[in-house]
């Protein structure tokens, strides 16, 4: 997510917010993280003005979206950290007839939100796959009960998505 900000706003000062997952939780925790640490080194323009978990939930997103614009008139962006909630996020920019002005990023290539990507009413996202989040761990499984080594850690490619690779994705939820 960070990099897709950053690409967009390259050489430029823009005020994002972001809406995390769970407050603590491991994963919100780490996106929050990446998206800071990318961010300082990609773009050191950009400034994060609030963050804000809405527990993965489209309602709580929309809510705190409505309180960030509220609060942050001049914001340029908002990093959900799953695109269900950049979708309620989307809904508060909507009603604040905001939607080009407020650049919406996500998480997961949900099929609801690649379809608001060809129309320009969010800006990116980044794919995750179902499937190869369950095949990595059953292949593993299977690998050690064969015998065979495995490294400590396995990675999923998790590539950016965005209004000129859209058409690439096969959404898978």
């Amino acid at each position: 997510g960070a990099r897709l900000v950053a690409r967009d706003y390259e050489d430029q000062a823009a005020q994002v917010v972001i809406i995390e997952g769970f407050a603590g939780g491991w994963v919100a925790t780490m996106r929050t993280k990446g998206f800071e640490d990318e961010i300082a080194d990609l773009a050191p323009d950009i400034e994060i003005l609030a963050k804000q978990p809405a527990d993965w939930n489209r309602a709580n997103a929309l809510t705190i979206m409505e309180d960030f614009l509220t609060r942050h008139p001049d914001l340029d962006a908002v990093y959900a950290h799953d695109d269900d909630m950049a979708l309620g996020a989307l809904e508060a920019i909507k009603a604040a007839g905001l939607v080009g002005e407020v650049r919406v990023y996500g998480i997961g290539g949900m099929a609801e939100f690649l379809n608001l990507l060809k129309t320009g009413e969010v800006h990116g996202s980044v794919w995750q796959s179902p499937v190869d989040f369950g095949v990595l761990p059953v292949r593993t499984i299977n690998d050690i009960l064969e015998g065979r080594n495995i490294q400590q850690f396995q990675y999923v490619d998790m590539p950016q998505i965005d209004a000129d690779n859209v058409d690439d994705f096969i959404p898978e939820w």
